[in-house]
């Protein structure tokens, strides 16, 4: 893994420490932010912002993870893209966490590579009850089972470019972000050799490698 970066939505910044690969994604005005540089190097924010987004400080006692969201009201008309530039086209692990320590909620998230959907990958029917949050592979957790219990996806972008989007529903809670993590991934494959054996080859954010080496 040479790239990792974890985006933790919340209202402050230094409201709880943050885990090495994460950083503060919040914003301070409730508006369009991107581009912001994190401490890892990476080019992030949110990008496009229909009506606004809110901003929650809810808990140091989890998770830090956990400890707070961003959102956007399920008013049937506000959504919010927000960006994350990739250091090259290839596969990556996604993890995330949508939910709320303090109120139930409706969640529906969209990933994008680029301008192309990769899927929805939250589109929750009922809604989930405050403490809950579902993980990348749409899995409900509680706040305490999450952390260990979370799974991560897998998606080969074409572009440098990753966005997700919250997209309002019509009900009476919002549609929250809490967490989102992505990374490049070895993908192992089978090649069959000359002599009939087959031997592991890698991608690496795309590239092959054998063994491990490229």
């Amino acid at each position: 893994m040479s790239f990792a970066q974890g985006c933790s939505f919340r209202a402050t910044a230094g409201y709880i420490v943050d885990k090495p690969t994460d950083f503060f994604a919040g914003t301070l005005t409730g508006l369009a932010n991107y581009p912001v540089t994190t401490k890892q190097g990476t080019t992030f924010g949110w990008e496009t912002i229909i009506n606004s987004v809110g901003v929650r400080d809810r808990t140091t006692s989890w998770d830090s993870r956990l400890a707070g969201q961003n959102y956007v009201p399920n008013d049937g008309s506000s959504a919010a893209t927000f960006r994350i530039d990739l250091p090259k086209a290839g596969y990556y692990n996604i993890r995330l966490a949508a939910g709320d320590a303090s109120s139930a909620q409706t969640i529906t998230l969209e990933l994008f590579d680029n301008a192309s959907s990769l899927g929805v990958l939250i589109n929750t029917v009922t809604t989930i009850n405050p403490g809950d949050f579902i993980d990348a592979t749409s899995t409900t957790y509680t706040t305490g089972a999450w952390p260990q219990k979370n799974s991560s996806i897998t998606k080969l972008f074409s572009s440098t470019i990753c966005r997700f989007r919250l997209n309002a529903v019509n009900t009476s809670n919002t549609n929250t972000i809490a967490y989102f993590y992505i990374e490049d991934t070895f993908l192992p494959y089978n090649v069959k050799t000359i002599n009939g054996t087959y031997e592991q080859y890698f991608l690496l954010g795309g590239v092959k490698t054998i063994n491990g080496i490229t």
